[in-house]
């Protein structure tokens, strides 16, 4: 569990993180928790292109946001989810519980990247 809790490092987060809000034009998808872990299977994806992502904050007018500039964003949503209508905005702020649901995601990622050890095949025994 070490790994999962470093977020709540006593370091200040920093007042310049560059960051986009998305907002997805045409998603069909009314029920809230469908559409959540649809969103999240889009995070998914882009955190495997490199980039870290996580879903919006509930109450937001916007579906995702992405920790890059907003011309990579472009590029990588256009490419990959333009049947969605992306609209792109720069973030003028991050909540810090949004930056931690991305890092929480990046170490995911990690962790689900590994080999597994054959004689525990789960990933828990990388959170020790």
């Amino acid at each position: 569990m070490k790994r999962l809790n470093l977020f709540r490092s006593k370091q200040k987060l920093p007042d310049d993180v560059k960051a986009c809000n998305v907002k997805f034009e045409n998603i069909q998808i009314e029920k809230k928790l469908d559409r959540t872990g649809f969103l999240q299977a889009i995070v998914g994806g882009i955190n495997r292109r490199g980039m870290d992502a996580a879903v919006a904050p509930e109450g937001s007018p916007f579906d995702i946001v992405l920790f890059t500039e907003i011309e990579e964003a472009s590029r990588t949503l256009t490419r990959s989810y333009s049947n969605l209508q992306p609209v792109i905005v720069k973030a003028e702020s991050v909540a810090p519980s949004v930056i931690e649901r991305a890092w929480q995601n990046r170490v995911r990622l990690e962790l689900l990247s590994r080999p597994s050890n054959k004689n525990n095949d789960s990933p828990g025994h990388l959170l020790d």
